[in-house]
């Protein structure tokens, strides 16, 4: 696997944050407030709590390495549609996902605690 050495990793998922933010100039916009500032900035949401390689674990395996940032996108990519059906309906349904793989990753996520 071609993974790159350093690898700016987000803390929290730029899907989750665009729906508090705004679309401005082709690119996501975070408000935040500065505590030690007293003022509220604007920041790109792909820039914000970006850290290199925070969720790598400690394997010299890439595909081992990066397991977690990649099992996270799955569930990522059915964000939106997740969060809907739970609030909507009050449960995760089969049709959260349209792939096979990605259905069996989110039950086993959801399920298996």
């Amino acid at each position: 696997m071609d993974e790159s050495k350093l690898q700016g990793q987000p803390r929290i998922s730029q899907v989750y944050l665009k729906q508090f933010g705004c679309k401005g100039n082709d690119e996501w916009w975070i408000s935040i407030y500065e505590k030690e500032n007293d003022c509220i900035k604007n920041v790109l949401i792909e820039k914000f709590t970006k850290e290199t390689n925070i969720f790598d674990l400690p394997f010299d395996d890439d595909k081992l390495k990066r397991h977690f940032e990649n099992q996270s996108s799955l569930v990522e990519n059915h964000y939106r549609k997740i969060i809907s059906n739970i609030t909507n309906q009050k449960r995760l349904i089969k049709k959260d996902s349209t792939d096979r793989a990605g259905e069996n990753m989110l039950r086993n996520y959801f399920f298996s605690r």
